[in-house]
């Protein structure tokens, strides 16, 4: 199994600019690897470049600061290593191996091998990356940031705090309960929305839809502008979003609305790249895999394992373990840890 994944990837990302002189904060138009612009919509993957210096105490206070001054419920982080990171449970994939006949058990050990992982510190080169470009697209604008409370869009908001050029002025929480979304948005131009990854696009794309409605509701203008910064995106989150996005223009008439959707250059590996439709390698472990469920070694057939919902990803991360809508839920058990590393320790399952 690949402990980090895309090691050649990230060593071109991180390789020094020719001809400039990096200044602390600033993103250049040539850390922009792919642009898509339009209809007022802007999507960027940009490249991956080595962090600023820890977090001061210094600058952390002032932080603290401003935020309490403004009435924001969020405390800026540090990226300090991990205390219960989540990581490959060797033992648990040998046994899962050693208990399958020769025929499986090369199908399986190629699905293994093929899983990606995303390390903590790629995260922050990442978010980093993502939130210097963010800085140059707000201009220096106010604006107000959004998070839903004790979630990953929190933690990675507070992880964030330090690398902004410009604090929020404003908060606003996105609360779920009972299936609906609940936003109280009354003014402001400029709403960012922070997260780690999106694998499945869904709630990205809510965010999407009921941001979009609550600022336009809220505010009774159709000119604000929505910014997403999710540090590892899938293809298929790409394409959700964006689907959505043209539905929810179309239906609430918001034609001016300026969408920015930034992201790392590491993207999120989904299933279908891998074992793409209609190939000899996806009908042999779909093959390999209804035989094991019928032998009652997994628990669901390959057809509802791989292809319900928007599909699913081969990529874990460090920090957290995907939940089974994300992906392959037999292949989650050989990862340490279900409790992400932003909940607190007395938080149960």
């Amino acid at each position: 199994m690949r402990r980090v994944s895309r090691t050649a990837v990230l060593n071109m990302f991180e390789r020094p600019m020719q001809g400039k002189k990096r200044k602390a904060g600033v993103a250049f138009e040539e850390d922009v690897l792919f642009r898509t612009e339009q209809d007022k919509t802007l999507f960027e993957r940009i490249r991956l470049s080595r962090p600023r210096p820890p977090l001061l105490e210094g600058r952390r206070k002032e932080i603290q600061a401003h935020l309490v001054s403004h009435n924001i419920a969020l405390s800026p982080k540090i990226f300090a290593p991990l205390e219960r990171p989540n990581h490959v449970r060797q033992e648990g994939i040998e046994k899962f191996l050693g208990g399958l006949d020769e025929q499986f058990r090369q199908v399986e050990s190629t699905l293994l091998d093929r899983m990606d992982f995303i390390t903590f510190s790629q995260l922050e080169s990442a978010l980093c990356s993502c939130v210097q470009r963010l800085n140059v697209l707000l201009e220096g604008k106010p604006f107000s940031i959004g998070y839903t409370p004790g979630k990953s869009q929190q933690w990675v908001v507070e992880l964030a705090l330090g690398y902004l050029d410009h604090l929020p002025v404003e908060s606003f929480r996105v609360e779920t309960g009972g299936g609906s979304w609940q936003i109280q948005i009354c003014s402001g131009e400029n709403f960012v929305v922070f997260d780690d990854a999106s694998y499945s696009g869904t709630q990205l794309y809510e965010s999407l839809a009921h941001l979009a409605y609550s600022v336009h509701k809220g505010t009774l203008r159709d000119d604000f502008s929505l910014f997403f910064v999710v540090p590892f995106l899938s293809k298929t989150a790409e394409k959700v979003f964006f689907t959505q996005l043209a539905a929810i223009r179309k239906a609430i008439h918001l034609e001016n609305m300026n969408v920015h959707l930034i992201t790392s250059g590491v993207g999120i590996t989904s299933f279908d790249e891998v074992y793409k439709k209609g190939s000899s390698e996806r009908e042999e472990l779909f093959a390999c895999e209804k035989k094991l469920y019928e032998r009652k070694v997994l628990k669901s057939p390959p057809e509802l394992v791989y292809e319900s919902g928007f599909g699913k990803c081969l990529t874990f991360t460090e920090w957290k373990r995907p939940d089974s809508v994300s992906v392959p839920e037999h292949l989650r058990q050989f990862f340490t840890d279900e409790r992400p590393v932003y909940w607190p320790k007395e938080r149960v399952l």
